[in-house]
């Protein structure tokens, strides 16, 4: 994989953008939105993040 990032830090950045667009949209904080999805629901973004369209 030269050049690329390893799957999982695509993953990880992609469920850390998400939480982030998610705050900035409903005005609220990071850490109240984490707080909100849970740990059960940010495990499942991270781990099935390939299924998942944002439409912007």
């Amino acid at each position: 994989m030269i050049g690329r990032e390893p799957k999982k830090d695509n993953d990880l950045f992609f469920t850390c953008s998400l939480i982030e667009y998610i705050a900035r949209k409903t005005k609220n904080t990071k850490k109240y939105v984490v707080d909100k999805l849970g740990k059960k629901n940010i495990e499942k973004i991270y781990n099935l993040e390939k299924y998942i369209i944002v439409k912007i």
